[in-house]
């Protein structure tokens, strides 16, 4: 779930004018954008927060909620962003 809100929030970031053309992001640009960085948005209709440091650790705060604690990298092989939470292991 983290993940797929880290990236929706990045391709909005990243957002042009809708006749633009969509580009998948490199690995690098992935890592600029997020890395010692914070990040707020909504899943579901609830609010969050969540930073990306730059030694890979993550922490994601749902408004109301119990912080959640992972880690977060990317891969420049598939030029994915990858995540770590403790209920789920690493995923792409």
């Amino acid at each position: 779930m983290h993940r797929r809100i880290a990236l929706s929030l990045l391709a909005a970031a990243l957002a042009a004018p809708a006749w633009a053309e969509t580009r998948r992001l490199t690995a690098a640009e992935i890592e600029a954008l997020l890395s010692g960085r914070k990040i707020t948005g909504a899943w579901n209709g609830k609010a969050y927060s969540q930073t990306f440091a730059a030694t890979g650790h993550t922490v994601y705060i749902p408004k109301g909620g119990r912080p959640d604690a992972g880690r977060w990298r990317v891969n420049p092989e598939t030029d994915s962003y990858e995540s770590f939470w403790e209920r789920s292991g690493w995923s792409s």
